[in-house]
């Protein structure tokens, strides 16, 4: 089916079931550079300082709570316009340079913690979704009639925090150390 037959019927569920593809490759390219660069660099290459003025911080302190609405919006929207979880996800991973630029204090270990599962999440979603799917006697990425758009925002949010998260960590260069900002240099 053509993507201007598909739009012609007016059968938006399935052109998202289509989009989740594209979105299910881009995640899976993030996941794997996120795992070749935390295997070639086990810390952080990105030195962070504490900035010399406070306007920096005192801008990404107010900036960033726009730019978490914006991210949702752009998540929410993708579902009838151009928007979705790669642009969410960029944005929020705009959002974490920021914080890392500003030297804005650090989420503690427990922070820390989610890393990992965070930046699994969207692969994660998107396998466990595509194989409840096939069990409920679908097939891959098709899902049950009237559930489509719920079934793919829960995907794609976890794919924006995915996705966010794994830029930020890709800018870092490396695994954060936990003791990088003790006081207030990375070592």
């Amino acid at each position: 089916t053509s993507l201007a037959a598909l739009l012609e019927a007016g059968d938006i569920g399935v052109l998202i079931n289509f989009r989740g593809y594209d979105t299910f490759l881009e995640v899976s390219v993030l996941l794997l550079a996120i795992i070749g660069v935390w295997s070639v660099a086990r810390r952080a290459r990105v030195p962070v300082k504490v900035p010399n003025t406070p306007v920096l911080t005192v801008f990404v302190r107010l900036l960033m709570p726009l730019m978490m609405i914006a991210a949702g919006y752009l998540l929410w929207i993708g579902g009838e316009a151009p928007g979705g979880a790669f642009q969410g996800g960029v944005i929020l991973g705009g959002m974490g340079v920021l914080w890392i630029a500003a030297a804005v204090p650090e989420p503690g270990s427990r922070m820390r913690q989610l890393l990992r599962p965070v930046l699994v999440a969207g692969m994660t979603f998107f396998l466990g979704a595509g194989a409840l799917a096939i069990v409920l006697g679908g097939s891959l990425m098709q899902y049950p009639d009237g559930e489509a758009k719920t079934w793919i925002l829960t995907i794609e949010t976890a794919a924006t925090l995915s996705i966010g998260a794994t830029l930020v960590m890709l800018f870092l260069a490396g695994q954060p150390d936990s003791s990088a900002r003790e006081d207030g240099k990375n070592s």
